[in-house]
């Protein structure tokens, strides 16, 4: 009778082990994994650190996770990182970065840095998985769900007041933030520029589009091509372009040459220019570039961002009598 009941308690020990084993596969079976710009998630994965450790992203849901790629011998990515984790939000959040060398950028990291996790081994096809392009290296926010809330290249700037939005529902660039910077600028008469521009125009009004980077394949040179397409059928409205003033009368012809501008292009007042760089190192460049606004008369009357409102924004002004 003993015997027969180790027997069965045997039996019993060895079929939850097999389903123990059997669940354990199905748990960390390794399903196919969908980059971040496809799946909107973290990915579930495993991955060793630069210290050994074997680690599983799920240990990083329960906080925001800021992931970035950084190159320490390219001085401006690892500075891009270092302004983020200056700047960081309130709240605690996690931070990964991947890199090809873990043992530089830990020495080129400040010493108070042993909660950013580094990892080396692999990090190319983390860097497809976490949808991090090879040429132009970005970072990555999660929130603490773990769901996909922003990504950016490391040179627009943008990333810390991302971060801050995520995390501690700081307030982001908005068209109306430049709105109000335009309407103080224009009160102390340093829009003059513009509205010369607007009073020889038969409507009293000119478009002008601010930019200080384009390209002929990204959108802010489909924005340039939008103004030039739409200033060759207006003979209402006047146009304008502006840059910076810290570029160069050879950046400037360069810059028309490039893009094909049929529009006029002028350099932005020194006082012009010093509120836009404030927006771009308090917002960054990438979300302030490409922004344009209408001066009718004396007055600014429109502000827009992106192609989808500026070709709004310049249906109307064709329409209006």
């Amino acid at each position: 009778m003993r015997s027969r009941l180790v027997i069965s308690v045997l039996i019993l020990v060895n079929l939850s082990f097999v389903g123990y084993l059997a669940a354990r596969r199905y748990v960390f079976a390794k399903p196919k994994l969908l980059p971040v710009a496809e799946s909107h998630v973290l990915p579930l994965v495993e991955f060793r650190d630069e210290k050994g450790r074997v680690l599983r992203t799920e240990l990083f849901i329960g906080s925001p996770l800021f992931v970035q790629f950084v190159n320490p011998r390219v001085e401006a990515q690892l500075v891009s990182f270092l302004n983020v984790r200056n700047n960081r939000p309130k709240k605690l959040i996690s931070w990964m970065l991947l890199t090809a060398n873990a043992h530089e950028l830990r020495r080129r990291l400040p010493h108070d840095s042993d909660d950013i996790v580094i990892v080396e081994e692999n990090y190319e096809a983390l860097c497809k998985l976490f949808s991090i392009a090879k040429t132009r290296e970005h970072w990555v926010i999660f929130d603490e769900s773990g769901k996909y809330r922003s990504s950016g290249s490391y040179d627009t700037g943008d990333a810390a007041i991302q971060l801050k939005n995520v995390v501690d529902n700081d307030p982001i660039y908005s068209t109306e933030t430049l709105w109000q910077m335009l309407t103080l600028m224009n009160e102390k008469g340093q829009l003059i520029q513009f509205r010369a521009i607007a009073a020889h125009s038969s409507s009293g009004k000119a478009l002008v589009g601010m930019f200080s980077t384009a390209c002929t394949t990204c959108p802010d040179g489909s924005l340039v091509d939008l103004l030039n397409n739409y200033a060759a059928q207006d003979l209402k409205n006047s146009y304008l372009i502006i840059l910076p003033s810290t570029f160069t009368k050879r950046d400037l012809k360069n810059f028309e040459t490039n893009l094909e501008i049929s529009i006029p292009v002028q350099l932005a007042n020194p006082d012009f220019t010093r509120q836009w760089f404030a927006l771009n190192e308090q917002y960054g460049e990438k979300a302030v570039n490409g922004s344009v606004f209408v001066v009718d008369k004396e007055k600014v009357v429109s502000v827009v961002s992106g192609l989808k409102d500026t070709e709004r924004l310049l249906k109307e002004l064709m329409e209006r009598k």
